[in-house]
């Protein structure tokens, strides 16, 4: 079950005021952006706070909006004088390298010391953000009930029209050091085991940790 921040706190405040000597920020940016601030893709941009004690990981920013190249960098710049950010995680697929050099050279400007992480991504991006699912599973990833665009992103994933949130978190959980828990060669071993008599016809309801069936939390959100 998706698990949110306000479950345990009254809001990020009192977090940052019980937790504060435990948590280090990290953020990642999904710079999609258009011509057109109104009609254009969106852009995102998800801040996490990592305890340190717990290792569990909140998310105290999800700004997902439709934005200008210029504007993407002074929020990004905004929330890095907010936040201590220690790293900030930027795609930089095609020509998106040369916003990376423009936002580390705003950073420094600002003196902030976040670092800028280049990001080039591999793969299919369903995979990457499928990654997510044994830290929500298991209370590792929290998130906040205001978030709204990010909470429906996460609710219509895959099939959903935007991904751009989701692109953005997965990047940012990766530079808190925190990996998938999933073993494919135990996938295999289990089925063979259970010889096809599986939980659900639908694969979409489960996967695999720890050598057992685990529900999916984004069904498990579609449900409510």
């Amino acid at each position: 079950e998706v698990r949110f921040l306000e479950d345990t706190y009254k809001s990020e405040i009192e977090l940052f005021q019980i937790r504060n000597n435990y948590l280090t920020f990290y953020a990642g940016c999904d710079w999609s952006s258009g011509k057109h601030a109104l009609f254009g893709d969106y852009s995102a941009i998800i801040v996490l706070a990592k305890d340190s004690e717990t290792n569990v990981i909140y998310v105290v920013c999800a700004d997902i909006a439709r934005r200008r190249t210029s504007k993407i960098l002074d929020d990004i710049i905004s929330y890095c004088k907010v936040w201590p950010i220690r790293k900030f995680a930027i795609e930089t697929n095609q020509a998106q390298d040369i916003l990376a050099d423009l936002l580390q050279e705003g950073l420094r400007k600002e003196d902030l010391s976040t670092e800028v992480v280049r990001i080039v991504q591999a793969g299919d991006k369903k995979e990457r953000i499928h990654n997510l699912q044994p830290l929500i599973n298991t209370a590792r990833l929290v998130f906040s009930k205001r978030h709204h665009l990010l909470l429906e992103q996460l609710k219509y994933f895959p099939r959903g029209r935007h991904e751009d949130g989701l692109d953005a978190l997965e990047m940012a959980v990766r530079l808190a050091g925190c990996k998938k828990a999933f073993n494919p060669d135990e996938y295999i071993k289990l089925l063979q085991a259970c010889k096809g008599n599986l939980p659900s016809k639908n694969p979409n309801d489960f996967f695999i940790q720890g050598g057992q069936f685990i529900p999916n939390p984004f069904r498990l959100l579609k449900a409510k």
